[in-house]
């Protein structure tokens, strides 16, 4: 449960599944060792975008550059890894330019895998231009999130653009890390969740079903995805709308399903807790039933 709790930082996850004996490995640390070989942490990613950018050099100007892996990257990879060195360090670097991709610093890139290079194409964009690219992408994955994200990026206006770069970096890795790595870990614990609770035939059916069919609820909280006050009304609304268990568990499967898109996403965690809040006071009062 720590390993696929939301606030638990991807590093100590890490630290937690090297450390693992292999005879004690599961289904789910064996996910997790793959899931953290794609997402890093915020701080080594943010040490390869450096000094990718660094070997780029002036990055001001349309054109193209050909970029050999960075040798800082190299040996830390080496202290890391015995084996498959330089397909790590080429994974690696290839993941620093798609971030810079991802904000529009460069429009294209191609690799050569006999010569271990890559091909840059620089997009020359400017402060502004990157600042607009990045609202795109926050809004592709959660519009409500767009304008606070492009507010924050305007302060970097005045720094240099290199400076306002790191900034922008800094931004991007913030928000994929808490709404794209939190979200898969989400739907991990998700799936926990249906072989722990109701490890039976036909109750794991159920919570599929509520899980992947389109109900009323869907459209209901596309809207409150859609609010720009976080959709906190609208979800207390429709908690206090359900009138039966079966209403209750659609509504569950609906929220569990959009909270691997949304995992941060206010209205939605409401919903959550007073799902588990409801889930401990029924038991409670079974339990006080069964000895009465």
């Amino acid at each position: 449960k720590k390993l696929l709790n939301p606030n638990t930082k991807v590093e100590e996850i890490d630290e937690i599944v090297k450390n693992i004996p292999w005879e004690e490995n599961d289904d789910i640390t064996r996910v997790l060792y793959f899931h953290t070989n794609t997402f890093r942490g915020t701080v080594q990613e943010k040490q390869d975008i450096a000094e990718v950018l660094q070997r780029l050099g002036d990055i001001s100007k349309k054109g193209t550059k050909i970029l050999t892996i960075p040798s800082e990257i190299l040996e830390r990879v080496k202290k890391t890894t015995k084996n498959k060195i330089v397909r790590e360090t080429r994974k690696i670097t290839e993941k620093a330019l798609h971030r810079l991709l991802l904000i529009g610093v460069i429009s294209d890139y191609t690799i050569e895998y006999s010569s271990n290079e890559f091909t840059v194409k620089l997009s020359g964009v400017t402060k502004e231009e990157i600042i607009e690219i990045y609202g795109k992408y926050v809004a592709s994955y959660l519009y409500s999130r767009r304008q606070n994200e492009v507010e924050k990026a305007s302060r970097f206006l005045h720094l240099s653009l290199i400076d306002f770069i790191t900034g922008m970096i800094d931004l991007l890795l913030h928000f994929i890390y808490d709404v794209i790595e939190r979200g898969r870990r989400r739907a991990l614990h998700e799936m926990l969740l249906a072989c722990t609770t109701s490890p039976t035939d036909k109750d794991i059916r159920k919570r599929i079903l509520s899980y992947l069919e389109a109900t009323e609820y869907s459209e209901i909280l596309e809207q409150v995805i859609a609010d720009e006050n976080a959709g906190i009304t609208k979800c207390r609304d429709l908690f206090t709308s359900v009138r039966s268990p079966n209403e209750s568990a659609e509504l569950r499967g609906q929220v569990s399903r959009y909270l691997e898109s949304y995992p941060d996403y206010p209205g939605l965690l409401m919903l959550r807790c007073n799902f588990f809040i409801g889930d401990s006071i029924c038991t409670l009062a079974q339990l006080l039933n069964s000895k009465f």
